[in-house]
Parts: structure tokens; C-alpha cells; sequence
């Protein structure tokens, strides 16, 4: 991504106002690329919004400073590097392919996927000292939005110290619902989590460390406060995926960011409620063709999903004497309540006998 690209004459006014604007590139495909989400590195170390140039929407003044690593994740491909927007240069290295090819749409314009399994394991390598230097002390902040494609186990962060052992690690677990792990210097837990889309949607996560104790927020709300221990030296940062041959699937990120303060519950809740909001997509209608079959008296032959979400629960079918064998697209690929929503447009699964 290039930080200061050159910004249309409807941006010009708000420009002239303050300093240090950075692009963060399309905020919808369908605007093309003219239409702009922007933002300003202000001096409490988060970003006022503009959307399209016009709009400004300010984050609170409570939120405060200093960003000591903030990953926009829609950067460098020639380098396949992950830029840091802050003045520590704590690029991370972006493992087997360009950041190109793994750009989507994200909450704050691009975000990066990470694939794992089967796939490789990708994830994004930081060692910078300032970040390093705040996840050695018992005062930070881990800020990012995260979403996942399939139901397995996928890796939201890994640290590590100057052995390489690890220090602290999160993921979510395979159902989907569960958030596993622990900070650095700190004990696990393993906590039900309110995500959007069963996580299959955009969420907001901060870790924080405060003293003695350390807390997990999801969309701004607090999930639980724990108790903190010693505090180990970290020296690297891993954000992006598992690369365990066990699982396979994606992970993606938007917007990682590190402080070295300690924010608070309503610092958090700040901090989320000034982003843009996130994109969702429309509903899609599918609809169920028994193929031959029936179905049981009241049974919904149709239901809206949305694209990067489950299918969700589907309906059995009935055929005399045959077994049914499950549900499958046009195209011959089988659907089941996992399988993640891919298809914009409404389509048709069919039931398949044996």
C-alpha cells in the first residue's frame, strides 16, 4: 500500500486541516477505486476517519497514545512485507506468497488472509524492539479484527522468546464459539465468545495487560478480566495462522495494532465503536430441491445465508426407500451446516440418494 498516495480534490479541504494523512485504500468494490476511506495519525495514536473524502467521523479523545505498531494489512507485494504505519518501522514478513494475492476486503479498507493446513502455514513474523520492549512489560494493548473461513482451528497470535519457545499463544477453537490461549506471563483460558457470524464474520479483539491482571475484549465489550503472572521477556510476534498439517483453513486480519499503555474498558469500547462499520454483505436466498424427494410437513424449503457465514442448519428429506446422502451445489460440491457461504448469488442445493 502506498502510505501517502495522492488524494482527490473532495479531500483537499479536510487536508488542509491536518497533518500525517495516510489512504487505506477501497472501502467498497462496487464504488471503485475513487472512493476512499482515509484516516490521520493523530497525536493520541489513533486514526480520525473521512469515508469518501467528505465524511469525518472522529475517534474519542480518550483513546490514547502510542501506537507502537499498527499493520494496515493491505501493503507491500513486491516485498511481501506487512508495513508498520508507525514511525518504529516493525515490518513483518509476510511467508510464501505476495500480500497481493492475499488482499480482501477488510473493516479499514484492504486486509490480508492467512491460509493454514493443507494450504501451508502463512503468518506474518514481528520482531520489532518498541513492540517487543511493550509485550516484555505488564502495560500493553493487542488490537485487531479477525475473520475465519471454515470450521478448524485457527491461530489469532503467537509469541515467542529469544529461544523460540513460546510465551503465549490464542485461536479459536474448532467449534467455532471457543477462545483458547493465554497472553504473555499469563494463564490460559478457554472462554465461550459472542462472535459475529459464529466468526466467519468480521470481530474486534484486544488483549490487554494491566499489572497484575490482563483482559479479553471482543466488539468492544469486556469477556473476562484474569489474573496476570511474571512477566517473560518476548521477542517475536506471529500473527496469521496455524501451521499445523492438522487443520485446514483461513484466517483474516485487518488492522493489527500494539500500545504500550494499558488501555481501559472504556478506552476499548472507544477504540471499536470508531471504526467504520464492518462490511456485510446482503442476504443470499438458497433454495433446497429434494431431487425426487420430500419433505416432512412444515419443513422451509428455502433460507436466507450471507456470504462468509455458515450455511447453518439444513433440512432432511425423505425418498421411500433410498438414503439420503447430503446436499450439493450445481457444480457437484457438497454443503453441510459448516461449510462457509461462498456464492453472491441466490442459488440451489440438491439432494442427493443412494
Amino acid at each position: 500500500m502506498r502510505r501517502f498516495a495522492s488524494i482527490g480534490c473532495l479531500s483537499l479541504a479536510v487536508l488542509t486541516a491536518f497533518a500525517g494523512w495516510v489512504s487505506d485504500g477501497a472501502r467498497a468494490p462496487s464504488r471503485g477505486p475513487a472512493w476512499r476511506v482515509g484516516g490521520f495519525l493523530a497525536g493520541d495514536g489513533y486514526v480520525r476517519w473521512t469515508v469518501d473524502g467528505v465524511r469525518a467521523v472522529n475517534a474519542a479523545a480518550s483513546v490514547r497514545s502510542p501506537l507502537v505498531a499498527w499493520f494496515t494489512c493491505d501493503d507491500d507485494a513486491a516485498g511481501r512485507v506487512i508495513l508498520d504505519s508507525t514511525a518504529n518501522a516493525q515490518h513483518g514478513l509476510m511467508l510464501d506468497a505476495d500480500t497481493d494475492a492475499r488482499t480482501v476486503e477488510g473493516v479499514v479498507g484492504g486486509a490480508l488472509w492467512f491460509a493454514c493446513g493443507n494450504f501451508d502455514g502463512e503468518h506474518t513474523s514481528v520482531t520489532g524492539a518498541a513492540a517487543m520492549a511493550a509485550f516484555s512489560s505488564d502495560a500493553w494493548t493487542f488490537s485487531f479484527w479477525a475473520k475465519k473461513d471454515g470450521a478448524e482451528h485457527l491461530t489469532l497470535a503467537d509469541w515467542r522468546n529469544a529461544a523460540g519457545t513460546g510465551v503465549g499463544y490464542f485461536y479459536w477453537n474448532k467449534d467455532s464459539i471457543t477462545l483458547n490461549g493465554y497472553v504473555p506471563g499469563s494463564a490460559g483460558i478457554g472462554e465461550a465468545c459472542p462472535l459475529s457470524g459464529s466468526g466467519n464474520m468480521w470481530n474486534h479483539f484486544c488483549f490487554v495487560r494491566s499489572g497484575a491482571s490482563w483482559f479479553v475484549y471482543i466488539n468492544g465489550a469486556l469477556l473476562q478480566e484474569y489474573s496476570a503472572n511474571s512477566t517473560p521477556a518476548v521477542a517475536l510476534l506471529d500473527f496469521g495462522n496455524s501451521d499445523s498439517w492438522l487443520y485446514d483453513g483461513k484466517t483474516y486480519k485487518d488492522d493489527v495494532r500494539v500500545y504500550d499503555v494499558a488501555l481501559s474498558a472504556a478506552e476499548v469500547a472507544a477504540l471499536y465503536a470508531s471504526y467504520p462499520e464492518p462490511p456485510v454483505p446482503p442476504p443470499v436466498v438458497v433454495t433446497f430441491d429434494p431431487a425426487g424427494g420430500t419433505f416432512p410437513e412444515g419443513t422451509a424449503t428455502s433460507k436466507e445465508v450471507t456470504v462468509g457465514d455458515y450455511y447453518g442448519d439444513l433440512p432432511t428429506p425423505e425418498n421411500g426407500g433410498y438414503s439420503f446422502s447430503g446436499w450439493y451445489t450445481d457444480s457437484w460440491e457438497y454443503v453441510d451446516n459448516w461449510t462457509t457461504v461462498t456464492r453472491t448469488e441466490s442459488h440451489t442445493l440438491y439432494a442427493m440418494w443412494w
